[in-house]
């Protein structure tokens, strides 16, 4: 009895979701943003370092709690309709 040749496994694909491709897009545009504004502050002056440390200091922080509370309310709202 022959034995049947086993399938070569599929290539590896990466997965990412739609959650995974904005965060990572929401990182490199705050990136980018924070290099412009250093940028700015090098050239211009000090009216352009307070944008810089606004987006290096603390909009990271408060993006952090924003998305968190977007992420729990999701979550409460899908236990909510699993519930019914």
């Amino acid at each position: 009895m022959a034995d049947a040749p086993t399938p070569k496994p599929p290539p590896w694909q990466p997965r990412f979701g739609l959650g995974s491709l904005m965060l990572v897009i929401l990182v490199c545009a705050m990136t980018a943003a924070a290099a412009r504004y250093l940028i700015l502050a090098l050239t211009a002056g000090t009216s352009s370092r307070v944008m810089f440390v606004f987006f290096v200091l603390v909009l990271p922080m408060f993006l952090l709690v924003v998305l968190n509370g977007v992420r729990l309310a999701v979550t409460w709202m899908h236990r909510a309709r699993r519930k019914r």
